[in-house]
């Protein structure tokens, strides 16, 4: 998953590095921030087509994951009633905000198709993994897997040995209280009395 970004930067160079040769490619700022490419159409629709391709993808399975999950749901409030299905506040604003800035980057994506030469819909679609990662990077558990700084305090060694018996003396404990069915309940054996003495 980490090398997924480089091998799709690679293709685009790979794909897009002949064609800009071409003598009717013009490079550059048009939008006033970001440099890009006119004159061959296959490459002023290639980032703006494949950014709202893959908007798409994302768009879905976050609506195919939101279904399985109330329908999880249900099922364990109908199966289990007493089950605890309360939902963390902090979890559902997360995934809301990181859906609502998916929503604005595709539109933004639908704007690069239109070509219009703004520069704010490219600083919207730039920073959709910056929001990513500040949506879902600064998490607790995240943080304290990350804080190199302040290492986990060391956990005192429990000696089990002085407490239990290792498993052999137990046994040998065990086979000699069953020789004797008396001593299982600290009793004496008691005399009894023959039937035929009466």
């Amino acid at each position: 998953m980490l090398a997924m970004p480089y091998i799709v930067f690679a293709i685009f160079i790979a794909i897009t590095a002949p064609l800009q040769r071409g003598e009717n490619v013009q490079v550059g700022a048009w939008n006033g921030l970001y440099c890009t490419t006119q004159g061959a159409p296959i490459i002023e629709y290639a980032v703006p087509g494949f950014c709202t391709a893959v908007l798409v993808i994302i768009v879905g399975f976050e609506v195919a994951i939101a279904i399985r999950y109330f329908r999880m749901q249900r099922t364990i409030s109908d199966n289990f009633p007493l089950a605890d299905t309360k939902k963390s506040p902090a979890m559902v604003l997360r995934v809301l905000a990181f859906s609502i800035y998916t929503l604005i980057t595709l539109s933004v994506g639908v704007l690069f198709l239109s070509r219009i030469p703004w520069a704010w819909p490219y600083m919207v679609q730039a920073g959709l993994p910056l929001f990513a990662f500040l949506v879902f990077g600064t998490q607790k558990d995240i943080f304290l897997a990350w804080r190199f700084w302040k290492p986990y305090p060391d956990i005192p060694y429990f000696d089990t040995a002085s407490k239990y018996p290792s498993s052999q003396s137990l046994q040998r404990h065990i086979s000699s209280l069953s020789t004797d069915n008396s001593s299982i309940f600290d009793l004496e054996r008691i005399p009894t009395l023959s039937i035929t003495n009466v």
